[in-house]
C-alpha cells in the first residue's frame, strides 16, 4: 500500500508577546494558520489503510442494508476497498470520512 508524506514543520519566529503581536502577520501562530489552511486546501489522498478493513468487517454484521455490504467486502475483495473509500466512506458521514482521510495536525510544541 502507497504511503503518503505528512509535513513536519518546526516554526521559529522571532519573541514577542501575545498583546502586541508583529504587524506583517508573522507570528508563530500566524504562520502555523497559513499551513494548516493550505493543507486543508489539498488533504492527502482518501486510502482505506489497516486496521480500517478489519473495523468495517466487524462492523458489517450490525449495519443495514447497502453500507454492510460495502463494509463487508471492502477487506474482501481486491480493489473494491479503495473505490467503497473514495466513493462512499469519504463522502457518508464525517466519521467515516475521517477514517479514510484524516490528515490533520497532531504535535503542537516539543
Amino acid at each position: 500500500m502507497p504511503r503518503y508524506p505528512f509535513p513536519q514543520a518546526d516554526i521559529t519566529t522571532a519573541g514577542g508577546h501575545s498583546s502586541l503581536p508583529p504587524l506583517d502577520a508573522s507570528s508563530a501562530a500566524s504562520v502555523a494558520a497559513r499551513l494548516i489552511a493550505a493543507t486543508d486546501r489539498r488533504p492527502p489522498p482518501v486510502a482505506l489503510r489497516e486496521p480500517v478493513p478489519q473495523l468495517l468487517a466487524a462492523l458489517a454484521p450490525h449495519m443495514a442494508g447497502v453500507r454492510g455490504a460495502l463494509f463487508r467486502l471492502a477487506g474482501a475483495v481486491p480493489g473494491l476497498g479503495q473505490l467503497v473509500a473514495e466513493a462512499y466512506l469519504a463522502r457518508d458521514t464525517p466519521e467515516t470520512a475521517a477514517l479514510v482521510g484524516t490528515g490533520a495536525g497532531t504535535r503542537v510544541g516539543r
